[in-house]
């Protein structure tokens, strides 16, 4: 399979799943700093990196994430596995 069409069906069903889950529309953006996603992209993986949380405000003293959100992200990340795997 073309390493970009199985980015692009990744990026799809976080889409499709976000929005069935929460309601809202949801929007990409680049975050600065390094991830496993970079990591893996400049290796020629395609990856995409997503989660709970404000991406405002990583790696502070008093990091934290509501229990809602880590549920919906649970939820989210479910229906993608089920879309791309099944």
């Amino acid at each position: 399979m073309d390493p970009n069409a199985l980015y692009h069906q990744a990026v799809a069903a976080i889409k499709a799943n976000a929005r069935e889950v929460t309601g809202k529309e949801p929007h990409a953006t680049g975050l600065a700093g390094t991830t496993v996603a970079k990591l893996l992209y400049f290796g020629g993986i395609p990856s995409v990196n997503f989660g709970p949380g404000d991406h405002t405000t990583p790696h502070i003293a008093d990091e934290w994430v509501e229990e809602g959100q880590v549920i919906d992200f649970g939820k989210i990340l479910a229906g993608v596995c089920v879309d791309l795997l099944c």
